[in-house]
């Protein structure tokens, strides 16, 4: 009894571990799914046709990782998410240009931006021949989820500061004297209302120790969208209400912690003669690019804003924007 229990065991084993000295490719094996490895080669029982074949299991060539072999990582954030509480102004006529002054303590290469439009303000084409009366009736705000996502196209330029014309943050500065271009190019976006777009560098750029200025040109294809509001803190201490900061509110708020005070948001404002343009060409104008920055001194503190009103605090600040990258 104890020589057939063993002599069953036996001839089990045997077709589960063959001889690898007694196996080659293409020999007939017993069962599908068993296995041996002969050398440097591992063989599969296979069914091939109508019969079981040894075949040799070849290893798959290793695929070359799409992600970089160091981790991105957040190398700058002005404004960290969860602290917004303003939005900054961009749009017709003044401006299509926003961006953020920006301080690097250490060599490293910047990959990719984020950041966030928190609001369009969407009017209809009778909107700049109507009277003022009649403007509010022709306007709409439009807040996370309520406006289909918008293509725009996007020129991103990062430039740096050679003599340091950014350390004490002046109230206007020009790109064409004591600056270098490090990079430029474009893009096409979609801008989804409330959520924050993520733009990558078409190669990483190096950046050594010292302050830089990273703007955006926006050009939006939707015509109805006359201003983009983008996500951000503003810091400034402004109490009175309207672009002029001269109008009587009765909103109290207190001024926010600067969390970023080597930062600060710019953006160019232009005269572009818009009162003496037609309903028409104001309709189609599209704010050309500019080289003169000012402090961007349009952040609506976001609890004294009142839709339709012209007489909300506005204050200077940061915009969100992310920096990704490595450091060395």
């Amino acid at each position: 009894m104890f020589f057939k229990v063993f002599l069953l065991i036996a001839l089990f084993l045997g077709q589960m571990y063959p001889s690898a000295a007694a196996v080659k490719i293409g020999d007939k094996c017993s069962k599908v799914g068993l296995t041996v490895k002969s050398k440097s080669t591992s063989l599969l029982c296979a069914k091939s046709g109508n019969v079981n074949r040894w075949t040799e299991i070849k290893n798959p060539k290793s695929k070359p990782s799409s992600s970089p072999s160091i981790s991105e990582q957040l190398l700058i954030s002005p404004v960290p998410q969860g602290t917004f509480n303003a939005t900054f102004m961009l749009g017709k006529p003044q401006s299509r240009d926003i961006g953020e002054t920006l301080f690097f303590d250490s060599e490293g290469r910047i990959s990719s931006l984020e950041f966030e439009v928190s609001t369009f303000t969407w009017i209809s084409p009778e909107y700049h021949s109507a009277t003022e009366d009649q403007k509010h009736k022709l306007e709409k705000a439009y807040f996370r989820g309520q406006y289909k996502p918008v293509p725009a196209n996007v020129n991103v330029s990062l430039w740096r500061d050679d003599i340091k014309i950014l350390a004490d943050l002046p109230e206007t500065f020009d790109l064409r004297n004591g600056f270098t271009k490090i990079d430029e190019f474009d893009v096409k976006s979609i801008i989804e209302v409330g959520k924050s777009v993520r733009i990558n560098f078409p190669k990483p750029v190096n950046i050594k120790p010292g302050y830089y200025y990273l703007n955006m040109y926006f050009t939006v294809e939707d015509l109805n969208i006359t201003t983009l509001r983008f996500a951000g803190r503003q810091t400034g201490n402004n109490t009175m209400g309207g672009p002029n900061k001269d109008m009587a509110t009765t909103c109290k708020y207190t001024p926010s912690k600067d969390l970023y005070p080597k930062g600060q948001a710019y953006y160019s404002y232009q005269d572009n003669f818009w009162d003496q343009k037609t309903p028409e060409e104001k309709w189609n104008f599209q704010t050309p690019r500019s080289y003169t920055f000012k402090l961007h001194d349009y952040a609506k503190v976001n609890e004294c804003s009142v839709v339709g009103s012209y007489n909300d605090i506005l204050n200077t600040g940061d915009i969100f924007l992310n920096i990704y990258g490595v450091k060395p």
